[in-house]
């Protein structure tokens, strides 16, 4: 499928590079790895329902929601030593070009 905004690109990217670290979250905290995965789908859902025109504002708002929930998954990632540092300050760097670009969509809607 091949996608013209570069939000959901980018979106997919940092989902399958989200997921090869998820491979070795222990066992005890799966929970946790559900969650994190179950956000970063929805967020990818919520991308696509904007994109599509279908409740634009109110999708893009929820999707700097989500993206904050992942984010804050991961740093409990962190502070539980299940991911390291690297991998996590890695992790937030795509995050935050995503949340930047997330905003610059919403602000430039709202500015129409």
């Amino acid at each position: 499928m091949n996608d013209r905004l570069l939000i959901i690109t980018k979106l997919k990217k940092t989902i399958e590079y989200i997921d090869k670290i998820l491979d070795n979250y222990p066992h005890k905290y799966i929970e946790l790895k559900q969650r994190l995965i179950d956000s970063l789908f929805n967020l990818l859902e919520l991308a696509y329902l904007a994109n599509n025109n279908i409740d634009r504002n109110n999708n893009q708002g929820k999707c700097i929601v989500k993206l904050e929930m992942v984010d804050y998954y991961l740093k409990l990632s962190y502070k539980k030593d299940i991911i390291s540092k690297k991998k996590f300050e890695s992790i937030s760097n795509h995050l935050l070009e995503i949340k930047k670009m997330l905003f610059s969509w919403k602000n430039y809607e709202e500015s129409k």
